[in-house]
């Protein structure tokens, strides 16, 4: 897991091998410098975004500027939101 940033001494908030975004707890996970790869055998718990609306620009290596974009479908549903469902068009 590589750290983006940590939240806390024991919270991180990291990307994992498949580039998701993922929250990790963990005894000294925070002291973990962002860019730094955070040992799996020292992570007790993970939690996923399951609604993952943003792509991370960051390869399996740790290469990219880890900016965040979102994905068509955040808009898709802003959209239906904002129209109380009514425009369900592409």
């Amino acid at each position: 897991m590589k750290v983006i940033k940590s939240i806390n001494n024991n919270i991180a908030h990291c990307l994992d091998a498949k580039g998701r975004e993922v929250v990790v707890f963990g005894k000294g996970i925070g002291f973990y410098r962002p860019d730094q790869d955070t040992p799996l055998d020292r992570i007790n718990r993970t939690f996923y975004n399951i609604k993952d609306s943003d792509y991370v620009d960051a390869d399996d290596e740790g290469n990219g500027t880890y900016d965040r974009y979102r994905k068509d479908s955040f808009y898709w549903y802003k959209k239906v939101i904002a129209t109380n469902g009514e425009d369900l068009e592409d």
